[in-house]
């Protein structure tokens, strides 16, 4: 190369010189690319720790912030110094970016270190961890009233160095309780409950884990004279979920007595006549509209006026089956499975806040039916439809009212207050609505004893324990012979002292038409004659405190008695006899145990020693053994199905009473028919909407087999089902029966059609002899004149459901130690409009205060509810002290008038005697 570059002319010089260039050249060029390549640069920007204080073992973090300021992606480790230990960390960055890298420290010796990192610098502390302790727990009060404030506290000390939180635990009667607290190191503090307890006994209170333990008592220390007892033959658990409702005073399904949750309206049983209660009034406004008026005064305890909308809430929601309470029957069925629905309502609807209006359907035209929604507990919508949607089903069952009564919000004169032992307390509720109508409740407190039984409810009587015991009857004819002294009846003067009223049902023994034998007409008469119905309940109340049942089905106290019952059948299908009531003299069939062997002679071939075939020996089959299935433990039924076995055995038809348990045996009998006889009750009330029309309905047309419903209140013939052409022996008269009794519904009771279609239906009825009847049972209530006055008795009765007298007896009671001691006025003369004071001077001669209501009536003192009331004035009279109480009064006419005060004390029973005075009012007054 270099001898042709030569050949060409070209010198070495030239050519050493090129070289030298290009060498200078390349090596430039490198140096130049070598200056401007892109390279990453690391600078650590932030040195942060997690804590400053932190407890031994326990991690810190140190955070190192670090960013590539370079122009190219690179990888950089990260030198943290913690005292004479570095700690390394590797990071990757792109170029412009930055991370923070994260250093878990963990250190098990107590001092301070310290982090370095680029002229960056930190320090933490390891101290002792947080360590709490918990100490000095207290309870104040240690003894508290039923449902009063229970505070409870406990210390807590961070006893570390550093701060900590900690959960506080307590277990306050068997329950709990818990509270999360943060404290620093060394710091303290209170930690509190509060607890209210409605159940009276002693509960305990820990903190476990400490051994910290503290106790206090609940207790309910209220003097005897400020409550008014109610006796219960039940035990305590029964009223919440036994299928009879029980009490249930916190629960508006089973609520019994109208202490605390109220209806529309309520039975006066004198009268047999619904009377307003929430509602003002109702009425009809056309053929298939109902109109209900509620009260402008009704409100809940809380003050919130009872509207329409709770109303129409609770008709729609609380009858419903799937709460477990007990359904109102508005027609043929009772309250539909399904939400919202009646058989013959159309539609429920708010019209305003005060009237309701119910709309039937076409065929149920001026159905009186629908009055029984009037008998529904009302409840405030605003809270029940919540309660309802959290529990459902539920309900009954969990009882929200039972775990906070101070939540409890109905409309009634008392309100659930607690439990002590065997007893459920009601506390009077000052503001009730009721008092603005002059219907005041004296006694503060109401309790519901629960005795567990009757011979244990009895000796409560005897021992002066109780005011009033609605339920059991004394078996012993002399019991309050003996007792005159302080026990009253309705009829003191009665036979044996027993009170001469009858139960709205009538003991009965229903075969079961299964068995083709009990179809025939002629055996029923027979086994009817058979029975001594005195003798059965006598066994049992006394032979002078029964009444036989007429064939009716018609209670005996009815007051129209008379004007319905058709005894022209009677008499023209049996021998008779009379059976005395309190209201009057009934017509019944006889007992003719002759007879009834002339019955069985004339059908059958035997005799009484040997028994009876039928139709004779050698092609029919022997009359029994039979038996007859009654609840074992129920003494009265039992008494009475073993003396009819007894009376049935006498005319040569073996039959024994077969006891057994309610739930176990003799509900399922009755639902699966496995039985010869079976012991029931049929319903003849004598109040209500309808109680005729009721009382059929109930015996010849509902029956367990179309509705759920307990089987002991039903018919127990299935004569719905029996008497149809299907069963042979029986007449096909169960469509007629159903016509007419749905008719009466809508018929003026006491109108010419009326009394012609319940003959009609006796007409029917009578003469088919459907079950055998052992006698009406009478109620013994019984009452205590110790501490409350002012009872209603035959001589001086007022409005009241004698059966379940409770809110009637309590609004009308007087405390016994309370009495007025002077009555004037201020003037003796008025003018017409011109004002009179009057002044009535109270004294109570009890160590307690008791509330007294004074009022002013105008007109004679008579027994019974008394004459128009002008004025009321209630207030509270203080122990061994007196009151006066004082009101206006003016009259616009001229005239003489009477006014009476304390006109209650008309009856002999009652201590002391009203107190009169006399106003003219004249225009020269």
């Amino acid at each position: 190369m270099h001898e042709r570059l030569g050949e060409w002319g070209i010198s070495n010089s030239v050519i050493i010189g090129v070289a030298i260039v290009g060498i200078v050249l390349l090596i430039g060029g490198s140096i130049f690319y070598l200056s401007t390549r892109p390279e990453p640069d690391f600078a650590v920007k932030d040195l942060t720790i997690s804590r400053t204080k932190v407890a031994l073992g326990e991690p810190v973090t140190a955070r190192v912030r670090v960013a590539n300021v370079g122009d190219a992606k690179g990888t950089h480790t990260v030198r943290l110094k913690l005292d004479g230990e570095t700690l390394k960390e590797k990071v990757t960055l792109e170029a412009g970016e930055s991370r923070t890298v994260d250093f878990d420290i963990e250190k098990q010796e107590k001092r301070t270190y310290s982090l370095n990192i680029e002229g960056l610098s930190e320090s933490f502390e390891v101290v002792e961890p947080a360590e709490f302790e918990l100490s000095d727990l207290v309870v104040s009060p240690k003894e508290a009233d039923l449902g009063e404030k229970v505070n409870v506290s406990v210390n807590v000390k961070n006893g570390g160095e550093i701060a900590g939180t900690c959960t506080v635990e307590v277990e306050i009667a068997g329950r709990m309780e818990n509270e999360t607290v943060s404290l620093s190191g060394g710091e303290d503090t209170t930690v509190s409950f509060v607890t209210r307890k409605f159940e009276a006994k002693e509960y305990q209170v820990r903190v476990e884990e400490w051994n910290l333990t503290e106790n206090f008592v609940v207790a309910f220390d209220v003097p005897r004279e400020k409550i008014f007892r109610i006796a219960w033959s039940d035990d305590l658990k029964k009223p919440i979920t036994h299928p009879f409702g029980g009490v249930g005073f916190f629960n508006p399904f089973q609520e019994s007595y109208g202490l605390t949750y109220q209806q529309l309206a309520y039975d006066d049983i004198l009268e047999s006549e619904m009377r307003p209660l929430l509602a003002e009034n109702w009425e009809f406004s056309g053929d298939c509209t109902f109109l209900i008026h509620i009260r402008p005064e009704a409100h809940f305890r809380d003050g919130s006026p009872v509207t329409a909308e709770d109303v129409v809430f609770s008709l729609k929601k609380l009858g419903m089956p799937k709460y477990g309470g007990s359904p109102v029957k508005v027609v043929d069925n009772l309250v539909s499975e399904k939400e919202e629905s009646y058989e013959n309502v159309m539609n429920i609807e708010s019209v305003d806040g005060k009237t309701v209006k119910v709309h039937l359907k076409e065929k149920y035209k001026r159905d009186r039916r629908v009055k029984r929604l009037l008998y529904y507990k009302i409840v405030p919508k605003e809270r029940w439809s919540k309660m309802l949607d959290e529990h459902g089903a539920d309900i009954r069952e969990e009882n929200p009212n039972v775990k906070n009564p101070s939540k409890m919000n109905a409309s009634g004169p008392y309100t659930f207050y607690g439990q002590v032992d065997n007893r459920v307390i009601l506390k009077r509720v000052e503001n009730y609505w009721g008092n603005r109508l002059g219907n005041h409740y004296l006694p503060e407190f109401a309790e519901v004893k629960f005795y567990g039984g009757c011979p244990f409810e009895m000796a409560g009587e005897n021992s002066h324990e109780m005011d009033i015991s609605p339920h059991c009857p004394a078996p012993y004819p002399d019991f309050f012979e003996n007792r005159r002294d302080y026990l009253l009846t309705w009829n003191m003067e009665g036979n044996n002292g027993r009170p001469m009223f009858f139960q709205e049902s009538m003991f009965v023994i229903a075969p079961n038409y299964e068995n083709e034998i009990f179809r025939h007409r002629w055996l029923r008469k027979a086994l009817q004659y058979a029975i001594d119905q005195e003798n059965g309940l006598g066994v049992y109340y006394g032979d002078e405190a029964i009444v036989a049942s007429p064939p009716t089905y018609l209670a005996p106290d009815l007051p129209f008695y008379d004007e319905i019952a058709n005894n022209k059948v009677i008499k023209s299908n049996y021998r008779t006899r009379i059976i005395k009531s309190a209201t009057g003299s009934r017509l019944g069939i006889a007992h003719s145990p002759e007879k009834a062997i002339e019955i069985l002679e004339n059908h059958c071939e035997g005799s009484v020693e040997e028994g009876w075939w039928y139709p004779n020996k050698e092609n029919g089959k022997k009359l029994g053994p039979w038996t007859i299935s009654v609840v074992k433990g129920w003494v009265d039924c039992e008494n009475i199905c073993k003396a009819a076995a007894q009376d049935w055995s006498g005319i040569g038809i073996q039959v024994e009473a077969n006891p057994k348990s309610y739930f176990d045996g003799w509900v399922p009998d009755y639902r699966e028919g496995n039985f010869d006889f079976i012991q029931k009750w049929a319903e003849t009330p004598v109040e209500g909407a309808a109680p005729v029309a009721e009382t059929f309905l109930r015996n010849f047309v509902l029956t367990p087999d179309n509705i759920e419903h307990d089987p002991v209140w039903l018919s127990g013939i299935r004569y719905q089902k029996y008497w149809t052409e299907e069963y042979s022996l029986t007449e096909d008269t169960a469509d007629e029966v159903k016509r007419l009794t749905m008719k009466l519904f809508s018929l003026e009771e006491g109108s010419e059609e009326y009394v012609r279609t319940v003959k009609k239906l006796q007409e029917i009825f009578i003469p088919q002899q459907t079950v055998f009847f052992t006698g009406h049972t009478p109620i013994d209530t019984v009452f205590n004149r110790d501490r409350w006055v002012n009872w209603s008795t035959i001589d001086d009765p007022y409005e009241t459901s004698r059966y379940y007298p409770m809110s009637h007896s309590l609004k009308h009671c007087y405390p016994r130690n309370v009495r007025v001691t002077d009555f004037s006025l201020s003037k003796w003369a008025v003018s017409p409009g011109e004002n009179a004071e009057v002044l009535v001077k109270v004294r109570n001669s009890d160590n307690v205060s008791h509330s007294y209501e004074v009022k002013l009536r105008e007109g004679e003192p008579k027994p019974g509810p008394g004459p128009r009331v002008l004025r009321t004035e209630a207030g509270r009279v203080s122990a061994n002290g007196t009151k006066t109480f004082k009101m206006e009064i003016s009259f616009d006419q001229e005239g003489t008038y009477r006014l009476i005060v304390d006109e209650w004390r008309i009856d002999k029973w009652d201590p002391n005697s009203p107190l009169t005075q006399t106003l003219t009012v004249n225009k020269g007054s």
